[in-house]
């Protein structure tokens, strides 16, 4: 049962009369600290035009499709995730109970990602059994699809495959890798049956004198038409503290129907995330500076015809997270949000 939480419930303390936009949407970037403290960016200029904060420590946040909502799975003292939406016109905050498998569970279907046009659900499966789950959201139907054979001994990859995937267009890329291997990529259409063989990824990001000569973390990003893989930066296995100080950067551009990679586009910085826009015009990344976030974290606004950066703003140390989205009427002002003790 959803529980809302209306202004009168939630203590709000705004510094200044916080103005409202219009109720045109427009495209920002979302930044957020585990801190709850959450930024809404020009995306265009990278300036801040409002503020949020939470006390909660926010682990997810993005905008739905109307730029009427504001998803944040956040928690506060006990486990993660509690998940809310908030209006950004009016500040009602609503709790909704989480999406099927939410958890994203290695030994378990989740990260749930739907279809550009809401009728498909894919869910992805990790671990020792990688596989993909499709649910018509239009009948209900499932469907579970999982590789016929991975090409690769159980002591080349001990179980550790990680899958993801991306939707783009109407077509849905599942990629599954491990840390000691580029991995095998997946065209897989609505209604599919079955799997195929996959696409061999060609390595990317190779250093000799690396003590893990692939990226440990490997990540696939579609965007402005494009299918991209880059190494994260700033996680638990980051790693340039094994590796000289020129391993490569960027991010590679991959296709899907012969696995080569292309590349790297921006080689000069070190990408923890990066998010696309809506209009297939620019991409924006994340740079941590160094592996544990300590030193000042660059957002950078990439253009998808050259590549280059056009804008770029300096945060101070933390985690940062970044959501691309549209939101109606939002308050420019710093709203803070304080839940009731026992919510």
């Amino acid at each position: 049962m959803r529980h809302r939480f209306s202004l009168i419930a939630f203590f709000l303390l705004l510094w200044g009369a916080p103005e409202l936009r219009p109720q045109t949407p427009g495209e920002f970037v979302l930044v957020a600290r585990r801190t709850g403290a959450v930024e809404v960016l020009d995306a265009l200029t990278l300036q801040t035009v409002g503020h949020f904060h939470f006390d909660l420590n926010v682990e997810k946040l993005s905008a739905n499709a109307d730029g009427n909502a504001l998803y944040v799975d956040a928690y506060g003292s006990g486990p993660c995730c509690r998940h809310f939406a908030l209006n950004p016109s009016t500040l009602i905050l609503t709790q909704v109970p989480a999406p099927p498998d939410a958890s994203g569970s290695r030994d378990s279907f989740g990260n749930p990602q739907v279809s550009p046009n809401g009728r498909w659900r894919f869910e992805l499966k990790s671990f020792r059994g990688p596989a993909l789950r499709t649910v018509d959201l239009s009948t209900g139907a499932r469907m579970d699809l999982a590789p016929a054979a991975l090409p690769l001994t159980e002591e080349t990859c001990r179980g550790n495959w990680y899958a993801q995937g991306a939707w783009s267009g109407d077509q849905f890329y599942f990629y599954v890798s491990c840390p000691n291997h580029p991995g095998f990529l997946w065209t897989v259409s609505p209604g599919a049956h079955e799997l195929g063989a996959g696409i061999p990824v060609t390595p990317f990001a190779l250093d000799s004198a690396c003590r893990s000569p692939l990226p440990v973390v490997k990540t696939l990003l579609a965007g402005a038409g494009k299918l991209f893989l880059y190494e994260s930066f700033g996680s638990e296995s980051d790693r340039t503290s094994d590796c000289p100080a020129a391993l490569p950067g960027g991010a590679w551009i991959l296709d899907p129907a012969t696995g080569q990679v292309s590349g790297p586009i921006a080689p000069g910085i070190h990408f923890n995330r990066l998010a696309p826009d809506g209009t297939g015009s620019r991409l924006y990344g994340v740079d941590p500076g160094d592996a544990a976030w300590g030193g000042p974290v660059r957002l950078v606004t990439l253009d998808t015809q050259t590549y280059h950066v056009v804008e770029s703003r300096t945060f101070t140390p933390g985690v940062l997270q970044i959501s691309v989205g549209t939101l109606r009427g939002l308050h420019s002002g710093d709203v803070r949000m304080t839940p009731p003790v026992g919510q």
